[in-house]
């Protein structure tokens, strides 16, 4: 097996060394956004021991582009999304894998929330990146009740 593996190898070799034409690889742009986590309530004027879902942290003061152990504002949303549009407005796609939900207890969300925070995303990335491919996965908190992928397919997705 050894010998058969080193005989390949060596005849690739000598047909990449031998061979007049170069191959070209298409080297391209993507942007890659995940995670995005986005809270609907998030207020730098809420109450971060009910507005944030990590508890251990002292949150007295949330800023205005979030807080360590609260889930992303909008503020943040904007601006990362307008980052990526200055650093690189027409890549050839994106690729989002979701996971757009806050991290809050399922009694705060029905499908026509969530359903309404993934549309309010895609809309800005939508706009922002006009004429460019999404290739969207939805993640585990994409769904409600959160972890609840069906195997079967869903009406509402």
């Amino acid at each position: 097996m050894v010998t058969l593996q080193k005989a390949l190898w060596g005849i690739i070799l000598v047909v990449l060394v031998t061979c007049p034409y170069h191959t070209q690889a298409r080297i391209g742009t993507f942007w890659h956004v995940t995670d995005f986590h986005y809270d609907v309530n998030y207020t730098t004027t809420g109450d971060s021991q009910n507005m944030c879902w990590d508890h251990r942290v002292d949150n007295t003061s949330p800023g205005k582009f979030g807080d360590y152990g609260c889930d992303t504002p909008l503020e943040l949303v904007t601006a990362a999304i307008q980052a990526m549009v200055k650093i690189q407005p027409k890549p050839d796609f994106i690729l989002w894998t979701g996971d757009d939900t806050a991290h809050v207890a399922d009694k705060y969300f029905t499908t026509t929330k969530v359903v309404n925070i993934i549309h309010e995303l895609t809309d800005k990335l939508n706009r922002s990146f006009p004429n460019t491919t999404f290739f969207p996965v939805l993640g585990n908190h994409d769904y409600y009740p959160k972890n609840q992928v069906s195997h079967y397919g869903n009406h509402d997705y």
